[in-house]
């Protein structure tokens, strides 16, 4: 049906005939303040001018030129149209004229520094009635002088620029203000924090036909409105949207130097809307509608909400309703929680929306498959109950994933394997202290790069694991779910400092051995996890048995702790796991390593009788040699000299 009027209307459009255009342009580029203040440009496109058709409460500045300044001192809506050299009105347009007292705009400049990843915004106000012409072209580089006074009587005033990110909603503040009148700000460049691409979220959209003639259409809405002609028909050009989501024309003239071929032009879609939408009876039956929606993609994870808080101010006769439609798998839960307060005849309607999960994971035995059955894309539009396309504000609609966040990781506290400088090494584990038993000793190669530098214990030290939540945003929380940890080399000369019983186990708690007899055959970081976790503080599940046991699981809070002997230093590396069925869709693992210091092994009485043995040995056979050379010496240089006849003297 909508498809069939979009036809009906555009075919009877074009077949009409414009002869001439005419149109209206601020000294700004940004239409947001179009006030008492404004100096408003008018310009005819054609032959046939005469004059100009004002109401009372405005002045131009020459009533018979085809391009003139128009100044409206009343506030209202105001209808302006040319007349041309018939005596005849042409397309008439209501200018819509506020009487705000705000008179600035933001003026910002962006430089990437690409070493550090980073951003640097440096942000100013400008006036566009006292602008310089580069602030009006957005060209300037730093703040003309009447800008620079007006930025610091704001910041005297305690005012200052916020920014925030639409994919994340963090939240940057600025520096103090610069002596150059500029606040500046450090904006991280990465692919969620940063623009990367255009999209359409307003709901809004605008079609522009070969011949330049433009159709506005609402989403949910289905009426078509022709828009007021703004370009003559044979102009080449086309729609597009400047970083700041605000509709351009781009115009095309291959007759210029090539570099003026192209020119950009504003398009006050707001404005020309205002100017259609005055004449009609379905008036928006709402004065606001708010949200804090602002991203267009949410992730839950097990555990995790999403809060969305609307509001909507209409007249108290029209009871209208704040509505949410969903989209997709039917894998989320929501409450509401509705305000209302009357005054002065209007009804203010406020409600919170909270999404979640309520599935239980834990001890069932499809985990797996009810994981996937509960993940999931889901599309969530909220409304109010009655709307039309004079309504200006921007019905949010967003997506939840439900499922695995991949940025999401996990760590020791006081581990980081970026900062560790050592190099790889090699050590021997005797083969009495793996649990497989083996024949021989196991030579295990340390690589840093995958398990960080180890942490030192000393000897009687006990080390309880604090683990922390990360993603790429940086640490979220510490997690308080229970965890376990093994030693991937296939240790087992470490122990627990509490008991089952210890930590309020009603039955016998699982264990590595029960979970290895259980599941023979099958790598250790795949015997126990989130899919087979059976807690011990309930008698319908398990068995009772001995409780004095060392208890093999951790959390945050129940302080079990690792412990190593103290004959004997050691190198352990643990892999630690999220055990929780209920905490995350993600497999959170990580490595870390102790090094155990211990007591200097005493040395066997046989190893100490032979070195000292060897000592001795080395010792007489040093005196022997000794003895012999001396002799040699003594022999050479002494007895034989002293017995040596004397010789015969040469006379001279």
């Amino acid at each position: 049906m909508l498809g069939r009027q979009v036809e009906a209307v555009l075919l009877l459009w074009l077949s009409c005939c414009v002869l001439a255009v005419w149109r209206y342009s601020m000294k700004s580029t940004i239409y947001s303040i179009f006030s008492t203040r404004s100096s408003i440009i008018l310009e005819y496109e054609g032959d046939t001018f005469k004059s100009w058709d004002i109401p009372e409460g405005c002045k131009v500045q020459n009533k018979s030129s085809p391009k003139t300044l128009l100044y409206c001192k009343t506030p209202g809506n105001h209808k302006i149209s040319p007349i041309n050299i018939n005596d005849m009105q042409e397309d008439e347009r209501l200018l819509t004229v506020d009487s705000s007292n705000i008179c600035f705009l933001w003026y910002y400049t962006v430089v990437d520094v690409f070493f550090n990843l980073s951003q640097i915004i440096t942000i100013w106000v400008y006036d566009p009635e006292n602008a310089s012409p580069e602030e009006l072209q957005w060209t300037a580089k730093e703040p003309s002088v009447n800008s620079m006074v007006l930025t610091k009587q704001m910041n005297t005033l305690g005012q200052y620029p916020v920014i925030y990110t639409l994919e994340k909603g963090l939240k940057y503040d600025p520096g103090p203000l610069t002596p150059d009148g500029t606040w500046i700000i450090h904006l991280p460049m990465t692919s969620d924090d940063i623009i990367k691409q255009i999209r359409d979220t307003t709901g809004n959209i605008l079609v522009k036909m070969e011949n330049n003639d433009l159709f506005y259409i609402k989403d949910g809405i289905a009426e078509i409105v022709p828009l007021s002609r703004w370009v003559n028909t044979t102009a080449e050009t086309a729609l597009v949207l400047d970083k700041s989501f605000q509709v351009n024309i781009l115009h095309y003239n291959q007759n210029l130097d090539e570099k003026y071929q192209l020119h950009l032009q504003s398009y006050p879609l707001v404005l020309e809307l205002q100017s259609k939408n005055k004449g009609l009876e379905d008036m928006c039956p709402y004065l606001t509608f708010q949200h804090d929606v602002h991203s267009q993609f949410y992730h839950l994870d097990k555990g995790d909400s999403l809060t969305v808080w609307t509001q909507i101010v209409y007249p108290e006769n029209r009871g209208l309703d704040i509505l949410v439609d969903y989209y997709g798998s039917n894998i989320l839960t929501w409450t509401q929680n509705t305000e209302y307060e009357i005054a002065s005849g209007f009804c203010t309607k406020s409600m919170i929306t909270r999404f979640f999960q309520t599935t239980n994971y834990e001890s069932v035995k499809n985990y797996y498959d009810l994981e996937k059955k509960n993940t999931g894309l889901t599309l969530i539009k909220i409304r109010p109950s009655e709307y039309t396309r004079t309504c200006p504000t921007v019905i949010p609609v967003f997506e939840i994933s439900v499922g695995c966040d991949p940025t999401k990781y996990i760590q020791v506290q006081g581990f980081n394997n970026t900062r560790c400088h050592r190099r790889d090494f090699s050590y021997v584990i005797d083969k009495e202290l793996l649990r497989d038993s083996p024949h021989e000793n196991l030579k295990v190669r340390y690589e840093v790069a995958k398990y960080g530098c180890p942490r030192t214990v000393d000897m009687e030290e006990m080390f309880h694991p604090v683990v922390e939540l990360y993603d790429e945003n940086g640490f979220i929380k510490i997690v308080d779910a229970n965890f376990i940890l093994w030693e991937v080399h296939g240790r087992n000369d470490y122990m627990y400092n509490s008991t089952m019983q210890q930590n309020g186990c009603i039955n016998e708690a699982q264990t590595w051995d029960i979970m290895i007899e259980e599941n023979p055959g099958v790598p250790m970081e795949d015997i126990w996890g989130p899919q087979n976790y059976r807690p011990c503080f309930s008698y319908a599940i398990g068995t009772p048995g001995d409780l004095s046991q060392p208890y093999e699981i951790i959390n945050y809070s129940n302080k079990n702790a690792l412990k190593w002997s103290s004959s004997y230093a050691a190198m352990y590396v643990y892999r630690l796991k999220v055990l929780d069925p209920n905490y995350s869709f993600c497999n959170l693992t990580t490595y870390f390593a102790i090094e155990s210091l211990g007591q200097i092994p005493r040395s066997s009485i046989y190893l100490v009788a032979a070195l000292v043995f060897v000592l001795m040995l080395t010792f007489i056979s040093v005196l022997v040699l000794s003895y012999f050379w001396y002799s040699k010496i003594y022999r050479r240089f002494i007895i034989e000299p002293l017995h040596k006849p004397p010789g015969k003297q040469k006379k001279n």
